[in-house]
């Protein structure tokens, strides 16, 4: 047979479509009889024709029980966990026609356990710049995507848990920002090396001379013996003008007093470079903490924890009426009529049906 050539379901004998396989471990399923499959089966491919038959016959009995069950209770928004109480039943599902989409029903007892979860992921925001271009912030600022899960452990023949998302939507957490904050500055002090024209040039270190005061700096040189005026200016220097020298080449006069460039930095200290930071900085790391004040999460999360309380209240009643049942009776003596007598289920005396303490 040719790779593209059309195949026959092994379940229901009817041709499938070239998009419309379903291999199975020994065999093929058209798309049709896959869809009859419960929605929580994951195991498809290692399951034979024999396992895929009678799946689906469990699925066309669970019809009547959909039929029958009676919702009491209901927990959840889009995917919701259906409870009939008075026959100790549930189901989950997204359905609005139960019929049609025939979710499993399943036992009160068949639950061994239920736990929700919080997933996180993120979405870094963009800015425009005067090209209309998106590009980050400076640093990068981001929004936080926060989804609540379900699952529900069963105890079920072809699933063993039912995995769903309790929120419609995912909840978006964006951290505040801290206006104002400036970003990092870069400086050196006297002594280091600073680059000019692709070379680095050691800044020498004022000498020190009688009378407390020091002779300025001359290209690496100290000042004339035995002299503290002013160093004269190098041959390269113009005439007459003095300043400080780096890497062998003479400075540029100083600005006028008074000008914005002649503040001076910090004694000590020498501003090489200033950076912003665009709009300020965000704050991530106590993220959680925003996300525990979003009104959203904590409905979400009250809504999580409300199908585990209810899932594992219903299963701890199965299992305390079990050992109950398992427990022997003893006789009591009856206050109306006298007799000895093991209470019914009611509580009540096997002989006259009087109310019966024990």
């Amino acid at each position: 047979m040719g790779l593209f050539d059309k195949k026959d379901c092994d379940i229901c004998g009817g041709k499938i479509g070239m998009l419309g396989n379903r291999k199975l471990e020994d065999g093929n399923l058209c798309k049709d009889c896959a869809n009859k499959l419960s929605p929580f089966f994951n195991d498809r491919r290692r399951s034979t024709v024999a396992d895929i038959g009678q799946q689906l016959a469990y699925r066309e009995a669970n019809r009547a029980a959909v039929a029958t069950f009676s919702t009491t209770r209901t927990l959840g928004t889009g995917t919701k966990v259906l409870l009939d109480e008075n026959a100790g039943k549930f189901m989950v599902t997204s359905a609005r026609k139960l019929d049609e989409a025939n979710p499993d029903v399943l036992d009160f007892s068949q639950v061994t356990g239920c736990n929700i979860d919080v997933e996180e992921s993120r979405n870094e925001l963009k800015q425009k710049d005067r090209e209309g271009k998106d590009i980050s912030y400076n640093p990068p600022r981001y929004v936080y995507d926060y989804d609540f899960f379900c699952t529900i452990h069963v105890n079920a023949p072809y699933f063993d848990e039912i995995r769903f998302k309790v929120n419609d939507s995912s909840i978006k957490v964006e951290p505040p920002v801290s206006r104002g904050a400036v970003g990092t500055r870069s400086t050196f002090t006297p002594g280091s090396a600073i680059k000019t024209g692709g070379s680095v040039a050691p800044v020498s270190q004022p000498t020190p001379v009688p009378g407390g005061k020091a002779a300025p700096a001359f290209a690496g040189k100290a000042a004339p013996a035995g002299k503290s005026g002013p160093v004269p200016a190098p041959i390269s220097s113009p005439a007459g003008k003095s300043g400080p020298v780096l890497a062998g080449k003479s400075a540029p006069p100083p600005p006028p007093v008074g000008s914005p460039a002649s503040k001076a930095a910090p004694i000590g200290q020498t501003t090489v470079h200033d950076q912003f930071h665009s709009g300020g900085v965000q704050d991530t790391t106590n993220r959680a903490d925003y996300a525990h004040q979003n009104i959203d999460y904590q409905e979400c999360e009250a809504l999580g924890q409300e199908i585990k309380e209810a899932l594992t209240k219903v299963r701890q009643d199965v299992r305390d009426a079990a050992v109950s049942a398992q427990t022997p009776k003893l006789a009591v003596t009856c206050q109306s009529c006298g007799a000895s007598t093991i209470p019914n289920e009611q509580g009540r005396c096997e002989y006259c049906r009087g109310a019966v303490a024990g």
